[in-house]
């Protein structure tokens, strides 16, 4: 699915990242880890095709060459606050440019709106939602697609410990029920412990894929907190 070896990551002629080898298979669920600024976003752009890597090989496979099976939830949307909307209104957005029959567009909204629980709120407006029931939709809208592969950066940011953990279980659901290969983004070192059957841990310039049960080094790098 994803196969990097020996890559160099960064913005032009400054690498953030070197050395890099990650093999990531369908079915995965990797969490993507590190303190601040040790290029978790750079990874996660170039995995997305925002950013060409500057040295090394980067391969693409199965679902990961077809972009309409990829499912993004950014950090952060741009939305105007002012623009009414109500919750399945704003998760259909996540079809746009998918191409789908209008049958298959509202089966696949019926679909997204069961697995976050969200169908209770389908009409309600999507500000008047609690931030746990919206980062819930954001993770809807990437699903409204059927995606095979969802990368969601700091999902659970901002949230308190219940709801994080209520959201990372719906994630794990989503692994192992539907098959979605997962790759996310945290700060939460327990949560990487507990959920991730993989990780990369980025330090120093590069990074070091674990395989559950071997994340003895998250300890070593990161017991000190993120």
């Amino acid at each position: 699915m994803i196969d990097a070896t020996n890559l160099s990551l960064g913005y032009g002629s400054q690498i953030i990242l070197r050395g890099i080898d990650l093999h990531i298979q369908a079915g995965q669920f990797w969490f993507i880890t590190g303190r601040n600024g040790t290029g978790k976003t750079t990874l996660v752009r170039t995995l997305l095709r925002q950013l060409t890597p500057l040295g090394g090989t980067l391969s693409f496979s199965g679902a990961m060459q077809d972009h309409s099976r990829l499912g993004v939830v950014p950090q952060t949307l741009r939305i105007e606050e002012t623009l009414p909307t109500t919750t399945a209104e704003f998760i259909s957005l996540g079809s746009v440019g998918a191409r789908l029959p209008r049958r298959d567009l509202r089966a696949n909204l019926d679909y997204a709106l069961e697995r976050t629980n969200l169908a209770a709120q389908a009409n309600q407006s999507y500000w008047e939602l609690s931030g746990g029931q919206q980062q819930r939709a954001r993770i809807a809208r990437a699903l409204v697609r059927r995606p095979k592969v969802l990368i969601a950066d700091e999902p659970t940011r901002g949230l308190d410990v219940e709801i994080q953990s209520a959201l990372l279980e719906q994630l794990r659901d989503l692994n192992a029920t539907d098959g979605i290969t997962l790759l996310v983004v945290s700060h939460n070192l327990q949560a990487v412990k507990q959920y991730a059957s993989h990780c990369a841990l980025l330090s120093n310039g590069g990074a070091v894929a674990l395989e559950r049960p071997h994340f003895d080094p998250l300890e070593d790098t990161l017991g000190g907190g993120l």
